[in-house]
């Protein structure tokens, strides 16, 4: 240590007896201090391997400190100073644009202007890491919601409202009564109010059934997120302030954002996700912001918090929150995504949650046993002609099934059996359920030229029909669920077509029929019919669906149902105006599906396909294509695949997207 010149000098034998021991105890303050001014590193390891190309570097705080100042090289010498940069704030900074296979040294010290005259500290010791050798393309697939997906706000131990909050959404509570949702009404809900029974709040419908799936559900999503490894980001404390970019981001403690602004920044990839895992609390401070950037999409955002979560009056939120305990909102505070907990309760105070959207977000009707048939009727199921079902049927109570063959089903047949006669108990559970829930619109009988988003419609003169082509536009979200309701018939007249858009599915969409249900010839139509008494199907027409009848017969003349044709990798000659990826046809599916993509213009293209926990099960493309449409057939049984949730991931050139597909054996 230098010490001041005017002390350079030896002391006389009395000066040392005077101020020996005044003399000692300042230069020992004097060291304390110093020493207190040199930060220590602490994340990455010293020598640490395999490091992300983007990483977060982080540090202890050190006494009296004001700005901190990182160096990064790949010599221990720093002569070049790669990066170097003397006004962070806060004990961490994330760097990106690191190159692979590399190892690089970093310091940090600390500018001290209230102790130090504003002069740095030493450097800490350097430490070094190396970045891994080839960047992993597993990608980081999106947390599986199911049911739980089409609430807004979802308790296990009740909702509490003070103030005139606005949820767009759903809104559910399981297992605890309705009674514990409180402060509600139907102005303050953009969306249905479910509960396991009647004591909830005015207008709110009882759903035991579908919530207990929904809480099951959300069980499993609190499992993906928290079970995610691939490599994973160290953060701790703060984030405000700081500029994240997608991935999995790890605390082994608590998190939060305090001291400043976060923006998660997707670099124009609107697919991007980040999955932050939270060991203990998450904490938001009045006022404070989360921005996104490039792109980036509430969705897609997922904050697995092991303990409660907690939100200052005033701040805005996004993402879904997947806590275990409890979630608190104060006055004013905004959620652009969900707020779930496991095993405790919501509170709300004023607030906004749900997102700006206007569509209510509904959860599709729970079919339960029903979703294994293709075709199941009440009193019998009759084909007059070609007809080919991709699935098994079934009729209960009666035992009728004839005209097969000719006609061919892939699955089981079930007449009158005991699996038969459970799924008509589901089915009449689901379809009571359906005529119980809220709407969202009253609109025409007549369906054709329409375009309809996701919500719950109602039929004005209690019939639907669809003369020519009606539209359900999903505006890419996979998730989105229609349901319509109607008193009387659903009629399809000749070549008419139910189309879908934009990642709409078919096995999201619900068509509750107070009486009979008929499908004009050569028609093509989408959805779960689900008809009180009985459901005909004339010459040729395609079903992308269920056909569903309570008490009455299903009719059958030539008629497709579930399937597409087969097909493997066939361009076609229309050539696209960009790159898309399609939702896979049918989904769920067993054996077989079907993915369709479109490639802009020549590209290198892979096609993937992997489980939930990002591992890697088939390869389905992997070569360079020229622009066109293709479609590849994805086969499960060849690869040995259990029922379950899978994820499959085109990238051509710059594009990448991922979606979901379901297998169920």
């Amino acid at each position: 240590m230098k010490t001041n010149s005017l002390y350079s000098k030896p002391l006389s034998g009395r000066m040392k007896r005077f101020f020996g021991t005044a003399l000692v105890t300042v230069l020992l303050i004097s060291t304390t201090a110093v020493a207190q001014l040199v930060p220590v590193l602490l994340s990455p390891a010293n020598g640490a391997i395999n490091q992300s190309t983007t990483i977060q570097l982080q540090w202890q705080a050190a006494s009296g400190d004001s700005a901190y100042h990182l160096q990064i090289d790949t010599s221990n010498i720093f002569g070049t100073a790669l990066y170097n940069d003397s006004t962070l704030a806060g004990v961490s900074h994330s760097i990106t644009g690191l190159k692979n296979s590399v190892t690089y040294y970093w310091r940090v010290s600390v500018r001290d202007s209230a102790k130090n005259g504003g002069l740095k500290s030493a450097f800490s010791t350097a430490r070094k890491f190396t970045t891994w050798n080839i960047t992993p393309i597993t990608p980081l697939l999106p947390v599986t919601l199911g049911m739980s997906g089409g609430f807004a706000i979802l308790s296990y131990a009740g909702i509490t409202n003070t103030g005139p909050s606005v949820i767009t959404g759903n809104v559910g509570v399981s297992p605890l009564a309705g009674s514990y949702m409180t402060g509600f009404g139907t102005p303050n809900v953009v969306g249905t109010i479910y509960g396991v029974d009647a004591t909830g709040p005015s207008g709110s419908i009882p759903y035991p059934v579908m919530l207990t799936v929904a809480m099951g559900d959300l069980t499993i999503a609190f499992n993906d997120a928290a079970g995610r490894t691939v490599d994973p980001i160290g953060v701790s404390g703060n984030l405000g302030g700081r500029t994240l970019y997608p991935g999995l981001y790890k605390s082994n403690g608590s998190l939060e954002i305090t001291d400043g602004d976060l923006t998660l920044d997707s670099q124009g990839d609107v697919n991007a996700v980040w999955i932050f895992q939270i060991a203990s609390n998450f904490n938001m401070t009045s006022g404070r912001q989360i921005f996104l950037a490039g792109g980036a999409n509430a969705s897609n955002i997922f904050w697995q918090v092991g303990s409660a979560a907690t939100f200052g009056t005033t701040c805005k939120m996004k993402g879904t929150i997947l806590a275990h305990t409890a979630v608190t909102f104060a006055t004013g505070a905004s959620l652009e995504g969900r707020a779930m907990s496991r095993t405790a309760s919501v509170t709300l105070q004023s607030n906004t949650i749900g997102g700006t959207a206007t569509a209510t977000i509904s959860p599709a009707v729970f079919l339960g046993t029903a979703a294994n048939f293709r075709v199941l009727a009440g009193s019998k199921i009759v084909s007059t002609g070609l007809t080919a079902i991709t699935g098994d049927i079934g009729v209960s109570p009666s035992t009728v099934i004839t005209g097969f063959p000719p006609a061919t089903v892939t699955g089981a047949k079930h007449p009158g059996n005991a699996t038969s006669a459970a799924a008509q108990l589901a089915l009449k559970a689901a379809y009571d359920s359906t005529v119980d829930r809220g709407n969202d619109s009253t609109i025409s009988s007549e369906l054709s030229g329409k375009v309809y988003t996701q919500g719950v419609y109602t039929s004005s003169l209690g019939t639907f029909g669809v003369t020519d082509t009606l539209t359900l536009d999903a505006k890419g979200d996979a998730s989105a669920v229609w349901v319509f309701k109607m008193t009387g018939a659903l009629t399809t007249a000749t070549e008419s077509y139910v189309k879908l858009v934009n990642g709409a599915q078919w096995f999201n969409i619900f068509w509750q029929v107070g009486t009979s249900a008929t499908l004009g010839a050569n028609s093509t139509f989408s959805g779960n019919i689900m008809a009180s008494s009985s459901i005909t199907a004339n010459n040729g027409a395609v079903v992308y669906g269920r056909l569903l009848a309570k008490t009455d017969s299903i009719v059958l003349n030539a008629t497709t149902i579930g399937g597409i044709p087969i097909v493997n990798e066939v361009q076609l000659a229309t050539v696209p105006d960009g790159f898309t990826l399609s939702q896979n046809y049918p989904n769920p599916f067993n054996p077989s599906t079907t993915i369709e993509y479109s490639i802009g213009a020549a590209a290198q293209v892979s096609l993937m396909v992997y489980s939930i926990l990002g591992e890697e099960v088939a390869t389905l493309v992997n070569n360079r294509q020229q622009a066109g449409v293709y479609t590849v057939r994805f086969t499960a049984d060849v690869n040995n695949l259990a029922s379950g949730i899978y994820f499959y991931r085109l990238q051509a050139d710059q594009f990448i997207s991922t979606k979901k597909l379901v297998l169920m054996k």
